[in-house]
């Protein structure tokens, strides 16, 4: 293998450097290229190949008889497996059996919008052909540590996606509550953002010139215009209105009780909304 000018700069092993033992265990299919790797990192110190299996219904049960520290996949692996399941899905039971396990992907020209993918599916690197041994060294050992490892042309365009995906998310936020403004009076705007504060009906007629009674009746409004009963429930359904993503309360509630509904239970955390009409 010969060194990538695009690898990524991270931690680099000297002869100080303490050595833990690494378990890998490899889904690939057999080749020349994936015998060479496997010599290759069966030949760095404290560097142990557990298993190479190849892609099947039976590899998890594999990886459960002989699990490893790191889970090292051949790239046409992954890239078959998605067509007949989701990103969401791919190691999906990996990680909710062994969330301490660390994923890298091993291939040749990756795709920037596959790395973006992998990442999201719970890669932690990606490792390149074309790396030298030393470097290869280094990749998996920034990644059993807890970093990340992909080429610096792959994390410029992440970062670059990462910025404009920002810019989209705001100017999506910015028009949302520009219509839901279009559909409220100035007071009603006014006593609504302090609401959002947290202001009580006291402090909010204090700040607006207004009467206790006044207030009472620009939130009775407001209530009626986002289909809730309380001022809890009008904050949350105001931040529904206005975020990216959708059913993120509802999102948000089932990560806080993920356990227990993975356990098959019952959520502990009730949803905020569930009186509103």
């Amino acid at each position: 293998m010969t060194e990538s000018a695009n690898t990524a700069t991270a931690h680099k092993i000297t002869p100080d450097t303490p050595l833990e033992n690494k378990r890998i265990f490899v889904v690939a299919n057999h080749d020349i290229y994936v015998d060479g790797l496997l010599q290759v990192i069966n030949t760095l110190p404290g560097h142990e190949v557990v298993e190479c299996a190849s892609p099947g219904n039976k590899c998890y049960d594999n990886f459960t008889r002989n699990p490893a520290d790191i889970l090292l996949v051949e790239q046409s692996v992954v890239e078959v497996h998605l067509q007949s399941t989701t990103v969401d899905d791919l190691f999906r039971e990996f990680q909710q059996n062994y969330p301490e396990l660390r994923i890298i992907i091993f291939g040749r020209d990756f795709e920037d919008d596959f790395i973006r993918k992998l990442i999201r599916a719970g890669a932690h690197g990606f490792i390149d052909s074309t790396m030298t041994r030393e470097t290869l060294e280094n990749a998996i050992h920034e990644v059993h540590n807890g970093g990340y490892w992909v080429s610096r042309k792959a994390l410029k365009e992440i970062i670059y996606s990462a910025v404009e995906m920002e810019r989209i998310v705001e100017q999506n936020i910015r028009t949302k509550v520009e219509a839901i403004e279009d559909d409220l009076t100035r007071r009603e705007s006014d006593t609504l953002q302090c609401v959002l504060e947290g202001l009580s009906t006291r402090e909010i007629a204090e700040k607006l010139c207004l009467s206790e009674q006044s207030v009472k009746l620009h939130l009775g409004r407001l209530f009626r215009k986002f289909e809730v009963t309380n001022r809890s429930q009008l904050i949350l359904m105001a931040f529904a209105r206005v975020c990216p993503v959708s059913n993120m309360i509802k999102l948000f509630r089932s990560g806080l009780d993920k356990k227990r509904l993975r356990d098959g239970k019952p959520p502990l955390i009730c949803d905020p909304l569930k009186d509103t009409a």
